[in-house]
């Protein structure tokens, strides 16, 4: 287990820092020769936050302890490795990988961080207790089954960057209420919302061109459907049974 003396401890929280934690640990690992878990690492760094009384260096530290809950690489966020309730994406993430966060239980409120351009297939499947999300404007694309199984999912929105949404995006959101679709979307995918039991109500723009198969199959409560075009643009929508 990596142990730091709390005497001048600044000075080599700086030092790890400068060097970036993960070499630091490699480095202690090949010294001692011996495996260590980041579990236990975690504990002893947050331990010692307690002791650091600059109000920099602990955001920096608190940073890169964030980080080491992430597989990041090459700007793909790849997976997701902690248990907590509320997770920040860290900057400098341009995707969230394919199922990235899937079957995180714990998960109930993540921040996207705007320069994140695409939400992978399944990446926040069987999320059950996250309630909302705000998606940046940064984000062109949400793979299919992004969100599916999202259960405890009661808010969605979705920035008006997206042009592509997956098929069964949405599917088994089952708190789901109101979903706002962005105004460069072309198609809405098959069984996208499906089994959505609660929502009620959906703008649906202009842009849209065709609406797959059963995109709103079993959606009992959906008694309003808004589409911002014209009659005659809605006439021409490609509708599938």
């Amino acid at each position: 287990m990596l142990s730091i003396p709390t005497d001048g401890i600044n000075a080599q929280l700086i030092e790890l820092l400068d060097v970036k934690m993960l070499c630091v640990l490699e480095f202690v690992h090949f010294q001692n020769n011996k495996s260590f878990d980041f579990a236990n690492i975690k504990k002893d760094l947050r331990a010692m936050l307690n002791t650091v009384k600059s109000e920099d260096i602990l955001k920096k530290v608190k940073c890169e302890i964030n980080c080491l809950n992430f597989q990041i690489e090459n700007g793909v966020l790849v997976k997701y490795l902690g248990n907590d309730e509320n997770v920040v994406v860290p900057e400098g993430v341009t995707s969230i990988g394919d199922n990235a966060f899937y079957g995180c239980t714990s998960l109930t409120n993540v921040t996207i961080p705007d320069g994140v351009t695409s939400i992978g297939y399944g990446a926040f499947s069987g999320c059950t207790s996250l309630t909302s999300i705000t998606i940046p404007d940064s984000v062109t694309s949400i793979g299919k089954y992004a969100f599916d199984g999202c259960t405890g999912l009661t808010g969605v929105t979705i920035g008006d960057g997206l042009t592509s949404m997956g098929n069964e995006a949405f599917s088994g959101c089952t708190s789901l209420t109101s979903i706002v679709i962005p105004k460069y979307v072309k198609t809405i995918g098959k069984e996208a919302f499906i089994n959505c039991s609660s929502l009620s109500s959906i703008v649906i723009p202009a842009s849209v061109t065709s609406i797959a198969d059963d995109a709103f199959a079993n959606c009992p409560n959906l008694s309003t459907i808004y589409y911002t075009g014209s009659s005659e643009q809605w006439e021409n929508i490609s509708i599938s049974d």
